[in-house]
């Protein structure tokens, strides 16, 4: 990927920035007409993103901006006037976060970030989302600090969010608009020789389909809407209550079993730098969905997951 995910963003100036190949943000003390979104920090002061043009974005002397998060060579997070911006490796066939995110608010009644702006810069084959902040601290940073009912508690909460969003359902594997999932638990490994940034676009599968591809496991005659990155990272936190759930870029209609079934397999939910425990958060997580009979099947998973990719091994 030219220039890497890590350098989507470029610093001009101490509040000026390129974002991309086709997007300014700087701070100002007046709005200007024609920006493409604006939004004030916490200490009021005004940031806007607005478009400039190639030949300007090149010639621009700019130094590097390092980012808050980097996921791999494939995504991105920056804070910008207080607000954070993602850069997601991006390619046809790829829902956006901020699509599905756009379903969500729309749908549920769920805390979920506010989209600022969102954008696809095809030149660079990326997407850009964003997004407000959501109050709080990750359910990682304050894990030593909660007491075992306080975790529990935690994972009742996210449970009771899994069973409102498992309301909306669907009769394919697929996400909120169409496309194919984008679970990599659930996704064949990428042909040899692909670029390690480059999503690989998965078609959505029908029913029928989806009962042969995910087999053994049981796929059912319905999917489920499901968030299905819960991990301890993803969820936020502010004095003992969830306060938004992030990343919802693999949100999409799942198999009912899937949501306590990832719990349990994905290395991703693992607490990092914990004494005790570090598949505490799993286990809270999948007995309190599976208290709202959305059940688990870790054997089908296993054996899924040892035909799909041959050379790994799911977690049983």
């Amino acid at each position: 990927m030219t220039p890497p995910i890590t350098d989507s963003l470029r610093r001009l100036q101490p509040h000026v920035w390129i974002v991309g190949s086709s997007v300014l943000c700087e701070k100002v003390a007046v709005v200007p007409d024609g920006v493409l979104a604006s939004w004030n920090d916490r200490d009021g002061s005004h940031y806007c993103l607005r478009p400039i043009d190639d030949a300007a974005c090149e010639q621009a002397a700019s130094g590097p901006y390092a980012p808050l998060h980097s996921a791999g060579t494939s995504g991105a997070v920056w804070v910008l006037g207080g607000a954070l911006c993602k850069a997601k490796a991006w390619v046809d066939g790829i829902e956006t976060e901020a699509e599905t995110l756009g379903f969500v608010r729309k749908t549920f009644d769920v805390l979920v970030p506010e989209v600022l702006y969102e954008w696809i810069d095809r030149k660079a084959s990326r997407s850009f989302l964003l997004k407000k902040r959501v109050e709080g601290t990750t359910l990682q940073q304050a894990w030593p600090s909660l007491s075992h009912h306080q975790r529990r508690d935690m994972a009742e909460q996210v449970a009771r969010y899994c069973e409102t969003l498992a309301e909306v359902t669907f009769d394919s594997l697929e996400s909120v608009t169409g496309r194919g999932i984008q679970d990599h638990d659930l996704l064949p490994d990428r042909p040899a020789g692909t670029p390690s940034w480059r999503p690989i676009p998965f078609p959505r599968l029908s029913k029928a389909e989806a009962q042969v591809y995910l087999a053994p496991m049981d796929a059912g005659e319905t999917f489920y809407f499901c968030h299905v990155d819960l991990n301890p990272t993803n969820v936020m936190i502010l004095h003992g209550r969830v306060t938004g759930i992030i990343d919802w870029e693999s949100a999409a209609f799942y198999p009912r079993i899937w949501v306590g079934t990832k719990a349990r397999v994905s290395y991703g939910f693992i607490l990092e730098d914990v004494d005790g425990d570090q598949w505490a958060w799993s286990k809270l997580l999948s007995e309190a969905v599976q208290k709202r009979n959305l059940s688990s099947d870790v054997h089908g998973f296993s054996v899924f997951y040892r035909r799909l990719k041959p050379a790994c091994h799911g977690r049983s």
